[in-house]
């Protein structure tokens, strides 16, 4: 084996680790991170009274007597103490590799990307108690 091919080889080993090391860094920035004791449908108890269903695809519903499409389409995300909620497209997808890398970014720069972040402060198997907020307050679970 000649020198140069020993060289190609080598360089063809390294640019496919390194292809390997980005692919598994981009999927771990792009994972869901959900709390799956948060998962279900949960109704506030004080006003405004709505119930709140959290996917376990990172997807969030609200329910109340008005219209929900004031708010969007939202995901859902833990990060560290809180429920992150957050916008997506308007015809309800979560967006392509760019808008969340974009998204990546904007986060790296400190730019708010969230709609809402509440401060959770007690989780049971029956209640969420999230921070003081038109989002939080104390949950009872539905389901």
């Amino acid at each position: 084996m000649s020198k140069a091919s020993r060289i190609s080889r080598r360089r063809l080993t390294i640019a496919a680790l390194l292809l390997l090391v980005l692919g598994g860094g981009l999927w771990w920035s792009m994972r869901p991170r959900i709390d799956p004791r948060l998962v279900g449908t949960w109704k506030c108890s004080q006003p405004p009274q709505y119930s709140m269903v959290l996917h376990p695809d990172g997807t969030y519903e609200r329910f109340d007597t008005g219209p929900d499409d004031l708010f969007g389409p939202l995901t859902w995300r833990v990060d560290g103490d809180f429920l992150v909620l957050m916008k997506t497209r308007r015809d309800g997808t979560r967006g392509g590799l760019l808008e969340r890398l974009e998204a990546i970014y904007n986060e790296l720069r400190g730019r708010k990307v969230y709609f809402q972040r509440l401060r959770i402060l007690e989780i049971t198997p029956t209640t969420i108690r999230l921070e003081e907020s038109m989002f939080g307050g104390t949950f009872s679970r539905v389901n």
